[in-house]
């Protein structure tokens, strides 16, 4: 495994991450090279080959019990093991802009990045970004969409399995999936 990344999960496992003020530093320590090019229907088309994944918090308020209102309160993107946590949908924009800016990111510069259960986040995440592809299994239930070089892949549909199952099928990194309340 990469040496970077496995550095970036000891940090993660102490309780280390970083807030969307230093997303500059965030990058320094996670950010891969350019990969090398690849072709996809014809065109010049490349793809990061580095560990992702995206996640958000929600709650849902009940100050209408005929019209409850869901939102999210906390966002966390990891990328090649290092731990980004942040609040608001405008700092999660402004993480993705400098990465788009660091990484030359395009629809056709991606990086893919897993979200387990998707469908759901999307659910949040489809307002507050454009999206050039979307590829869905049935209504609300994408595969994968792409917004500006952000390829966000469901996990859950390629796997078939829950985080705690996942979690349990992981051979290098041990990790469990917290459940219940």
């Amino acid at each position: 495994m990469d040496r970077v990344f496995y550095d970036n999960m000891k940090a993660a496992e102490a309780g280390v991450y970083y807030t969307p003020a230093e997303v500059i530093d965030w990058l320094n320590v996670a950010a891969p090279k350019r990969p090398p090019k690849c072709k996809k229907r014809g065109q010049d088309f490349s793809m990061y080959n580095v560990p992702a994944a995206f996640d958000i918090e929600t709650t849902t308020i009940n100050d209408d019990p005929t019209d409850p209102k869901a939102t999210m309160y906390a966002w966390m993107l990891g990328l090649n093991g290092a731990v980004m946590l942040g609040r608001t949908w405008k700092d999660l924009e402004y993480v993705m802009n400098i990465m788009t800016i660091r990484l030359k990111l395009s629809d056709s510069m991606v990086l893919p990045i897993y979200v387990h259960n998707l469908g759901y986040d999307f659910q949040f995440l489809r307002k507050h970004r454009e999206w050039s592809e979307v590829f869905a299994m049935e209504k609300l239930k994408p595969m994968y969409a792409l917004s500006n070089g952000f390829q966000f892949r469901c996990s859950y549909i390629l796997t078939g399995k829950s985080l705690e199952e996942c979690g349990k099928d992981l051979l290098t990194y041990k990790v469990q999936k917290k459940v219940g309340d």
